[in-house]
């Protein structure tokens, strides 16, 4: 059986976490062979814009879907948010040969590209250590390539 990823981009967090109907349990009957993939950038850009006044929206009313959005989806499995720790900075931010870094790994030394940008790439780059595959990376490349970062 395989399991297919989808990346849950900024609009779906928004959608998630700052709507006003609050997620439920589902039934066992309802399982999806689907896991969303949620870098912790996105929740932080979220709150931020909420911060900056850019999103019409409380800091409490975030918190509060925050906390749905973790008894609900993350609690299940459907979604899994990915953080940047020391281990998966380790591994995403260099490049290496068997077990000896040989560099910086370009994508995240370009100077062209936003902090938060740079952020998701190492989030979401594919590695021995994650399980999805560059697909993920591929499509938020794409989706985020024309988008003005924060």
């Amino acid at each position: 059986m395989t399991i297919r990823t989808r990346l849950l981009t900024r609009a779906d967090v928004k959608r998630q976490l700052l709507s006003r109907a609050r997620l439920t349990d589902k039934d066992e009957s309802d399982y999806t062979e689907e896991i969303g993939i949620c870098p912790i950038v996105e929740l932080l850009e979220l709150c931020e814009l909420i911060k900056k006044g850019r999103i019409k929206a409380s800091l409490i009313s975030f918190r509060e879907g925050m906390q749905a959005f973790q008894d609900s989806l993350v609690r299940r499995g459907e979604v899994i948010i990915v953080e940047l720790d020391q281990n998966c900075l380790a591994h995403s931010l260099f490049e290496w040969d068997d077990h000896a870094v040989t560099g910086l790994w370009p994508p995240a030394a370009n100077r062209q590209v936003s902090p938060t940008r740079s952020v998701r790439r190492l989030l979401l780059r594919p590695s021995k250590q994650t399980w999805w595959d560059g697909d993920i990376y591929a499509e938020a490349e794409a989706i985020y390539k024309s988008i003005e970062d924060l």
